[in-house]
């Protein structure tokens, strides 16, 4: 071999191990690049996991998604709360969150129990939304829980736990130990249970709040389960609507107008039923036709009955009643119902949603125009926290449109310091708490 092969093969061998090296390098680059971002995907989905386009009590609505064979026989009279029950067993839970939200006839009772139901299907789902669409669901019955006034403090103390349950669950743990504190709450400060009820009802909160990462929170059940026998103080509002409202008289083209309607519904659901959906036009065009017929004969039935009501009670009575018929229009004009049935409501949604703001606030005018006219402070007083309490919670079931909560807080702050002022002091009070990790009206300390 001549001295220049030797040079030539000596300086392509290095060549050829660099060109190597090189290439090692390039491809344990791109490795690490495709690792890296796995790794980022990876943290991305743990830090969002509860994070979704769910976010409010209306963003429960799946309206594409609701089995109109099932919805639309709440037209035809059948109860919200009983149809929605059904569908919860039946597994469309979109279809029983639409008739819950548009609902105004169910108890709280009723209405926080089906919550609570469909929470936990929601988290059995395990689907994409469905975790935040259970706390969701538990969400809402902690608002019926701490704020309805309906609720008898045993089963005040159940719902809650509960949705501290719920939350825990559905792995968003502060807003757990934000429902296990409401709870430990309406327990310690009802004054109308007994030891033994205080008692069962703190055994079922303390394995909650135990698995929660609060110490101070488990410490104060902790003291409480070894003495139930507190001393609890303050007094309770009532649930005065029954006693302050005189139901509006029937009104025969009101009811000739509910009949039609009524039949039309039952008529096309149960085409549904046959049919599968195909071919329901004419069942749809003739309840169209009877929702908007009804509406005419309740808006001249409303105006004139209110022009001559002979008392603030029987104001209540039709404003209530225009309020649960205006909830049905905006459940068919945001097609809770599955189908498209009045387009021209659909189209004026936002009018409708004014128009129930504005009768809320006209209904709370009636109340406070009512409370003037009872007979002691303590009752005016405490009739006044109770509509605003009611308002409160309107707002936050999602069934009060841009409700000014600054003006709500007030009324409710004013309300309860008159009746701290008078030496009766509310036993569960409640406050405006934007920073809470479930924000709202919340029952407080004392």
């Amino acid at each position: 071999m001549s001295s220049d092969d030797s040079v030539r093969g000596y300086g392509a061998q290095p060549r050829r191990k660099r060109r190597g090296l090189q290439l090692v390098f390039v491809l344990g680059f791109i490795a690490s690049l495709l690792v890296g971002m796995a790794a980022l995907g990876v943290l991305w989905l743990l830090a969002n996991r509860n994070e979704s386009n769910v976010t409010g009590p209306m963003a429960l609505l799946q309206s594409d998604k609701v089995q109109p064979a099932l919805a639309v026989r709440n037209l035809a009279g059948d109860p919200a709360g009983a149809l929605a029950a059904q569908a919860i067993q039946a597994g469309e839970l979109p279809t029983a969150a639409a008739l819950l939200l548009f609902d105004t006839a169910s108890t709280a009772s009723q209405r926080a129990a089906l919550w609570q139901q469909l929470g936990h299907r929601w988290l059995d789902a395990n689907t994409a939304d469905d975790g935040a669409r259970a706390a969701l669901a538990y969400a809402q019955t902690v608002s019926i829980g701490a704020l309805d006034v309906a609720l008898r403090a045993l089963e005040r103390g159940q719902i809650l736990t509960q949705a501290a349950a719920g939350l825990q669950a559905a792995a968003v743990p502060d807003q757990a130990q934000s429902a296990a504190a409401q709870a430990l709450r309406a327990i310690a400060q009802a004054p109308d249970l007994l030891p033994a009820q205080r008692s069962q009802l703190l055994q079922n909160l303390k394995p909650v709040v135990d698995a929660l990462d609060a110490p101070d929170l488990s410490a104060q059940v902790a003291d409480l389960v070894r003495n139930p026998f507190v001393n609890a103080t303050g007094i309770l509002l009532a649930n005065s609507w029954p006693l302050i409202t005189t139901p509006p008289a029937a009104n025969p083209n009101v009811q000739q107008a509910t009949d039609t309607r009524t039949l039309a519904a039952r008529n096309l659901a149960d085409r549904y039923v046959l049919t599968g959906g195909i071919d329901v036009e004419p069942e749809i065009a003739t309840l169209r036709a009877a929702l908007l017929n009804e509406d005419q004969q309740r808006s001249v039935a409303y105006s004139t009955a209110i022009a001559v009501a002979p008392s603030r009670e029987a104001q209540l009575g039709l404003l209530l009643d225009a309020r649960a018929w205006l909830m049905l229009k905006l459940q068919v004009a945001n097609s809770a119902l599955g189908l498209s049935l009045v387009p021209e409501w659909e189209a004026g949604r936002p009018a409708l949603e004014s128009e129930l703001a504005g009768l809320l606030a006209n209904i709370q005018l009636i109340v406070q125009a009512i409370a003037e006219a009872q007979p002691t402070p303590l009752e005016q007083n405490m009739l006044r926290a109770e509509v605003a309490q009611w308002a409160a919670l309107e707002n936050e079931l999602g069934r009060y449109p841009s409700a000014n909560l600054s003006e709500l807080s007030d009324r409710l702050r004013a309300a309860q310091g008159e009746l701290d002022f008078a030496g009766s002091p509310l036993a569960l009070p409640v406050a405006w708490e934007p920073d809470n990790a479930l924000p709202g009206f919340r029952i407080q300390a004392r």
